[in-house]
């Protein structure tokens, strides 16, 4: 996907804006995940790429909102955070390399 340049300083600028209200209220965890969501929002707005980019806001979205609810075991040792980056994270470099060849 081709950035644009005013879509970088859109990114950067929301982005930016929401570190510093997430470092004031400290508020790291989830709120990292909402700033990061609503600056690929933006940058999706801005260069008119909305709907390739709604994924990765819903999922992000998503899992600031389960950050919200609390933390949910998978097992008594097992934190479902992880799991859940890692199955996302393996999701995306399949559907990227599914592309290419």
């Amino acid at each position: 996907m081709a950035t644009t340049k005013h879509g970088n300083h859109a990114f950067t600028g929301v982005f930016l804006v929401g570190l510093g209200t997430v470092a004031l209220f400290d508020y790291w965890w989830p709120g990292i995940m909402f700033v990061i969501a609503v600056s690929v929002l933006v940058r999706a707005l801005v260069e008119g790429k909305l709907a390739e980019n709604l994924l990765s806001v819903a999922i992000l979205t998503g899992i600031g909102i389960i950050g919200v609810l609390g933390h949910l075991p998978l097992g008594e040792k097992i934190k479902l955070w992880p799991v859940l980056f890692i199955v996302i994270g393996l999701a995306y470099l399949a559907k990227t390399f599914w592309k290419r060849t």
